[in-house]
């Protein structure tokens, strides 16, 4: 658990140095309660992300300094901040436009997936970032190695 405190300190430290404001995201009383009774945080996710066997962090944030219920600010105004964990410090990543803005959740290495913008099925290769709009759709982004990046897949309709 330790290694995850500072891997929060490390990401929360990159954020400051990579936006000129930043907050965690605002939730709605529905996603509260609903995260509430899972026993979750709906702005905070652990996984390994990148599949090197580290705790990797994500984050639902909002580019703004005071967080926003309102739509459509709330969706413009909102990031997925993915911190992947190196032995010395967190590499950031910045998920701009998330598919969806109510919560974020962990899908694990190995679930089978359908995803509905490519019609394929697959599994997922390592832990994803799941953006969750709250009982309609989500998305689950898993790292690609060599292109440095996350993908998309549209795996809730």
């Amino acid at each position: 658990i330790a290694q995850n405190a500072q891997t929060e300190k490390r990401c929360r430290e990159q954020l400051d140095n990579s936006l000129r404001q930043w907050s965690m995201s605002s939730i709605t009383r529905d996603v509260a309660e609903w995260a509430k009774s899972r026993r979750m945080n709906p702005t905070f996710v652990q996984g390994d992300f990148d599949g090197e066997g580290r705790a990797d962090i994500a984050l639902l944030i909002q580019n703004r300094s005071e967080p926003s219920l309102e739509y459509p600010e709330r969706a413009y105004s909102s990031l997925v901040a993915v911190c992947l964990s190196t032995p010395t410090s967190v590499t950031l990543h910045l998920l701009k436009e998330p598919y969806c803005s109510d919560l974020i959740a962990r899908s694990p290495k190995g679930d089978r997936y359908y995803d509905f913008e490519t019609d394929r099925r697959g599994t997922y290769p390592s832990d994803g970032v799941k953006t969750v709009c709250f009982e309609k759709a989500s998305a689950t982004y898993v790292y690609e190695k060599q292109a440095g990046s996350f993908r998309r897949i549209v795996d809730g309709d």
